[in-house]
């Protein structure tokens, strides 16, 4: 929409300077330029090409326009180009008698998925311009410089479709293309793009096709292995200029992750400024399922649904053996602001101590400057084969504060709780759900950062996650899955092992 935008506007003052040179025959004065007016100009500022990988052009031509015919002209062209594939002229000649010259060199042999950008310019002092008789100020003047760019394309085949959902877009679940590059060759990695990603989740605003959601991806496993740093979405506004997807791996909350054929890729949305520089915009949260298609066979049913946890946690989590079947590498998988999210954490031993690691590190989320600086450990107490968790008076510090606590809290109502509990064992499949203590007063199912200022109460961090789930990366023991201890008499027994006091209900309110 840019490109379209700009380039009629400056054909418009082209147009100008060749008519300002030629004399159709109409009645009237034709306007000729002064020997200060007279100059020269490209066509546009930005030109570009795309081609097949069988592409048989052999040459590519940038014209430049004078607003006079008289005479022959020589003008010198500055060329910046790092690629010695091209051998582009440096002066366009003009004819006595001709507007225009055509600066031409060759393209044969350009590489089948790269892009090449080429710079021209000519000396501003020679730009032409053309005084409109209202004002000085109003007077249109050329085009110094043009930059191009040439991509040759990979082929792309349809290997499958996604239901795709983002948090740009207005459509949830829509059917996407996902396509293979076909000329990409590398051991261990398959190029991908989601066809027309944004003009089909985002219709109302983003109305050109031909923007794709680039990807690679690892053949064995189907992980998303890298995602390019800045693509275009094919969404344009005049004040912020293009937008893009921006990808910037470890920085910003920034990671792909895969769970079986569902895919989250948490991201940034960025504009130019309708210029070369990129500023950020947004967080951005894109989430598909490969549905038709998908080579694994891990595959979630469509109609499957998150299972939720029994609210006293009876039955519904298995003890473990021992601490040592807790501690592990797992992807934490969670409920914020009832949104899904993720995160890379761990449980580790500590002397005597389960701690978890990673659900509140800023290092980890780049949750924004609210997020802590600290790398906290999360106290897990242990009893009977389960965890316990009842918050926690110090994890960190942010920016505003050098004292941040956990609490537990209910996500449905927002408050926060002194004193009750959080419980957590394997699941049969051997993941590790938290869920709400048994003899809890209240229903439990997050968890939650607070600080304290003269102005009261305040989240201390992005994330308030509820509904946890622990995924193991690594494996412990096997035998976690067998354990036969009676959980709901460990719950029992727990309750006057640690003392657990009425819980106290608290409103959060800035």
């Amino acid at each position: 929409m840019k490109k379209i935008n700009s380039i009629m506007s400056l054909l418009a003052g082209v147009l100008l300077l060749s008519l300002a040179a030629c004399d159709n025959g109409n009645e009237g004065t034709i306007y000729t330029p002064t020997a200060e007016e007279k100059g020269f100009s490209f066509l546009t500022e930005e030109s570009a090409a795309s081609y097949k990988p069988d592409y048989k052009d052999t040459v590519y031509t940038v014209r430049l326009a004078r607003n006079f015919v008289e005479g022959d002209s020589t003008v010198a062209i500055t060329v910046d180009c790092d690629d010695p594939l091209f051998d582009i002229p440096t002066e366009a000649v003009f004819k006595d008698g001709e507007a225009f010259a055509d600066i031409t060199f060759n393209i044969e042999g350009m590489a089948t998925g790269k892009s090449y950008t080429i710079t021209m310019a000519i000396d501003s002092a020679l730009l032409a311009q053309i005084q409109t008789t209202d004002s000085a100020a109003l007077a249109i003047k050329g085009i110094a410089e043009i930059e191009i760019t040439l991509t040759v394309d990979y082929s792309w085949k349809k290997i499958g479709t996604v239901k795709a959902t983002d948090t740009w877009g207005s459509e949830e679940n829509a059917e996407v293309d996902l396509e293979q590059a076909v000329e990409f060759e590398n051991a261990s990695m398959i190029l991908v793009r989601l066809k027309d990603l944004e003009h089909i989740l985002d219709p109302d605003y983003t109305e050109e096709e031909g923007y794709h959601f680039q990807f690679a991806m690892t053949k064995e496993t189907y992980q998303i292995d890298a995602i390019p740093q800045a693509q275009m979405m094919g969404y344009y506004d005049s004040d912020y200029g293009n937008f893009y997807w921006v990808y910037i791996p470890g920085s910003y909350g920034c990671k792909a992750v895969k769970d079986q054929n569902k895919y989250t890729i948490n991201g940034l949305v960025g504009y130019d400024s309708n210029s070369s520089s990129l500023g950020l915009y947004d967080y951005y949260t894109l989430e598909f399922t490969w549905t038709d298609g998908y080579p694994l066979d891990d595959v979630v049913a469509d109609d499957e649904e998150d299972e939720e946890p029994v609210e006293n946690g009876f039955g519904s989590i298995v003890a473990g053996a021992d601490k040592a079947d807790y501690v592990g590498k797992y992807m934490a998988y969670f409920k914020n602001e009832g949104a899904k999210d993720s995160l890379e954490v761990s449980i580790a031993l500590v002397g005597d101590q389960l701690v978890l690691k990673g659900l509140f590190t800023d290092e980890k989320t780049g949750n924004g400057l609210d997020s802590l600086v600290d790398v906290v450990d999360l106290k897990l107490d242990f009893f009977g084969g389960l965890l316990y968790c009842s918050g926690q008076d110090f994890i960190g510090k942010n920016k505003y504060a050098d004292t941040v606590a956990v609490y537990t809290y209910d996500s449905e109502s927002g408050d926060y709780f002194d004193n009750a509990w959080l419980v957590a064992g394997f699941k049969e499949d051997g993941n590790i759900q938290f869920t709400n203590y048994g003899y809890n007063e209240d229903a439990v199912d997050g968890l939650i950062t607070l600080y304290e200022d003269t102005d009261g109460i305040w989240q201390g961090n992005e994330i308030a996650p509820y509904k946890i789930v622990l995924k193991p990366e690594t494996a412990a023991a096997t035998a976690r899955r067998h354990n036969k201890v009676d959980v709901a008499s460990n719950m029992q027994e727990a309750k006057d092992f640690f003392n657990m006091q009425p819980t106290a209900r608290h409103s959060l309110k800035k």
